[in-house]
Order: structure tokens, then C-alpha cells, then sequence
């Protein structure tokens, strides 16, 4: 046989309904005696399981788990009685919290999704831009190294003219003997066809050596920085043919630029 005091210490699980058993019953039949103690106890129980309850945002339930919930304290109030209708106010005011926890979980977690989305946007964002300044700094290094190549000292030009392919073309090479480098600038070349690409040769003591390859913009202009060439006095000729994208190692396509 239980204590009063197993009995009392027994309220606060029996507000949120989770007695069962033994224990349930026997408790409920000592509630029933009219213990003015324990009422109190169950009273206050119950009145801070409400505080709780007021603590949380409300959330409007739907039909579906209004309905489900007064059928239950219904239910309840019909099977224990007066004293039961306390505990079924107690689960509801648990079913309650647990309902009202639920819907602010899925609305939390419906922010935390936002959020990561937007987190993941300005990521790209951000790795868009940095590959934007990538670009433009790239295109400021090479700004300035072919206007340094321009202005060098014994600067040597040579002009490139349009052929049949071509006739509208031209371009022109600035060599920098100093320093083994050269800049190539085409005007009036039309896009090449697609799988194709332009291919910039310099002719060195009767061998073709690759200049790199390039494509042209809108207005049929293109700019080529060749890092590396042998000394000036060695290259005969600077020629463009077009190839197939990607390059070849020696020239087989039809020739455009010549000089």
C-alpha cells in the first residue's frame, strides 16, 4: 500500500497523464476519497502545465487535430468521471504543447531550409564574382604585358594581310626581341565555323611553331599573347590558318593572315 506522500509525489506525472496501471488507479481512487491535499496539488499541477502552454506561440491547429482532441476529453470526462476530467484536461493542455511544438518544429525547420537555401545562393554568388575578378584581373596582367611589349625598347612590327580565305582580314605582331615575347592583333576576321578555331604559327628557320590558338569577338577582333619566341632574327614569317578546336601541332588547314 502506498504512502500519501508515494501518492502526492505521484500528481505531477498523473497531470500530464502518464500513469498507467496499478499506480493510476490507485491514485484516482484517493482522489476520489477527497483528499483536499492532493485536489490542491493537482490544481496547481494542472495550472502550471497552462503557464507553459501560454509560454509558447500560439498556432492555430487544423480540423482534423481540434477534432481528434475533444473527441479524447470527451472520451475521457465520459469514462473516469469528475476526477478523471482533470487528467483529461491535463492531456489536453500535453497534447496541447506537443501539438503547438510540432507546428513551430515544422515552421523552424521550414526557415532553417530558407536559410540554407539563401546560404547557398550567396555562396555561388559569391564564388561567381570571384571568378568575375579572377577574369578581370587575368585580363589587366595581360593589358599590361602587351602594352609592355608594345612599348619596348627595339619593338619590332610585323603586318599580316588577308588572303583569299580572308581578304578583308588583317593583323599585326608586335616582337619584343629583349624580352622573347610578342603580341598579335587581328581585325575583320570572320567568327570561325563551329569544331574549327584560328591558330597563330611563327615560321623559324623553315619550321612552324604554335602561337597559341584564338577566337574572335563580335566585331571580328582578337589579341594574342605569345609568352615565348626564339630571338626575332630567326622567325621568317607569322601566318593564322584555321584548324580544328583544340590545335594542331603543325598546320593543315586553309592559311587567312600571312606576314
Amino acid at each position: 500500500m502506498s504512502t500519501h506522500g508515494d501518492l502526492l509525489d505521484r500528481i505531477p506525472a498523473y497531470a500530464l497523464g502518464a500513469l498507467d496501471g496499478e499506480e493510476l488507479r490507485e491514485l484516482e481512487t484517493h482522489l476520489d476519497a477527497g483528499c483536499a491535499e492532493c485536489d490542491a496539488e493537482l490544481l496547481a499541477a494542472t495550472a502550471d502545465l497552462e503557464r507553459l502552454a501560454e509560454t509558447v506561440e500560439p498556432v492555430e491547429p487544423s480540423e482534423v487535430t481540434r477534432g481528434r482532441l475533444l473527441r479524447q476529453v470527451g472520451e475521457e470526462r465520459a469514462r473516469v468521471g469528475r476526477r478523471g476530467f482533470w487528467r483529461a484536461a491535463a492531456t489536453v493542455a500535453a497534447l496541447g504543447l506537443i501539438a503547438l511544438a510540432g507546428s513551430q518544429h515544422f515552421a523552424l525547420r521550414g526557415q532553417l531550409a530558407q536559410l540554407q537555401a539563401d546560404r547557398e545562393a550567396t555562396s555561388l554568388r559569391l564564388a561567381q564574382v570571384r571568378e568575375e575578378l579572377d577574369a578581370a584581373r587575368a585580363e589587366v596582367r595581360s593589358l599590361r604585358l602587351a602594352a609592355s611589349i608594345v612599348g619596348s625598347p627595339g619593338r619590332r612590327t610585323v603586318r599580316l594581310a588577308g588572303l583569299d580565305p580572308a581578304p578583308e582580314a588583317a593583323g599585326q605582331t608586335f616582337v619584343d626581341p629583349a624580352g622573347g615575347r610578342a603580341v598579335f592583333y587581328a581585325s575583320n576576321l570572320a567568327p570561325a565555323e563551329p569544331g574549327t578555331t584560328y591558330q597563330l604559327w611563327f615560321i623559324a628557320d623553315g619550321r612552324p611553331v604554335s602561337a597559341g590558338i584564338f577566337d574572335v569577338d563580335e566585331e571580328g577582333s582578337a589579341v594574342v599573347l605569345v609568352e615565348k619566341t626564339v630571338p626575332a632574327d630567326s622567325i621568317d614569317l607569322w601566318a593564322v590558318t584555321i584548324e580544328p578546336a583544340g590545335g594542331v601541332p603543325q598546320p593543315t588547314g586553309a592559311m587567312v593572315l600571312k606576314g
